[in-house]
């Protein structure tokens, strides 16, 4: 008996969870906001080990690992240098930069290619420094909830937890840069690995998102900028090679 009531209570309960829904949706048909989604999506793949790391091959010493982390200014430059690598360039790049990173990634992706022990670390970082958007996976598996859900998102905001949003600006303070940098050096150092810095200024004014109808000017030329091949990224790819084939 008592599990029969058990079973009927849950099948109550859904009912109205899904009547509820049903009646909200047909109150706000508005469908879920693309560019948050797209935000989720991406911040997930943060979450995730580069997987261009598993493709370079330790034993060819002639062609020297190079990886590239940070955010789309870092992405570019690995796309640079992966086009000089298919051209025959004697070296192997793995870009692992991601476009609209925060900070936080930079950090814990660092300790994932440094564990990994290449010839050289390249790291360009400092648009997204100003914005924080550090989301874990169970995080975004209830924004994701929250955002195609209309009752989930009305009990959360009934309970405080406010709209969902895109990144934030935080409180410009660079001791924590500072001191990952210096760490970044130590750990290079120990590892023997050639390390280089490019600090790029704040893009304080465009939160770190993707997406081509929040700015499609600035989305237009970042595509120009991704299809045409860098000259500096040329030189920058035969002064790391030639500095790890030195040791």
């Amino acid at each position: 008996m008592g599990v029969l009531l058990a079973i009927v209570s849950t099948l109550v309960s859904l009912c109205l969870l899904l009547g509820a829904e049903g009646w909200l949706r047909w109150l706000d048909p508005t469908p879920p906001d693309a560019i948050y989604e797209q935000f989720l999506e991406q911040s997930r793949k943060y979450l995730e080990p580069c997987a261009a790391l598993t493709r370079l091959d330790r034993s060819a010493r002639d062609r020297p690992r190079v990886v590239v982390i940070g955010e789309s200014s870092g992405e570019l430059v690995g796309d640079a240098l992966k086009r000089l690598e298919h051209a025959g360039a004697a070296v192997q790049i793995a870009n692992c930069a991601q476009g609209g990173s925060a900070f936080l990634t930079l950090t814990e992706r660092f300790d994932e290619v440094i564990a990994a022990r290449p010839e050289a670390i390249i790291i360009v970082f400092g648009h997204n420094y100003d914005f924080e958007a550090p989301l874990t996976g169970w995080q975004i598996r209830i924004q994701y909830l929250r955002l195609h859900s209309k009752l989930m998102s009305k009990l959360m905001t009934w309970a405080g937890g406010g709209p969902p949003r895109l990144p934030l600006r935080v409180a410009n303070d660079l001791a924590p840069f500072e001191a990952f940098l210096r760490r970044a050096a130590i750990a290079s150092r120990e590892q023997k690995v050639r390390l280089v810095f490019s600090t790029m200024a704040s893009n304080y004014l465009y939160p770190p998102i993707q997406d081509a109808q929040a700015s499609p000017a600035l989305y237009a030329a970042r595509l120009q900028r991704m299809r045409d091949a860098a000259p500096g990224a040329r030189q920058l790819a035969q002064v790391v090679a030639a500095g790890a084939d030195g040791g």
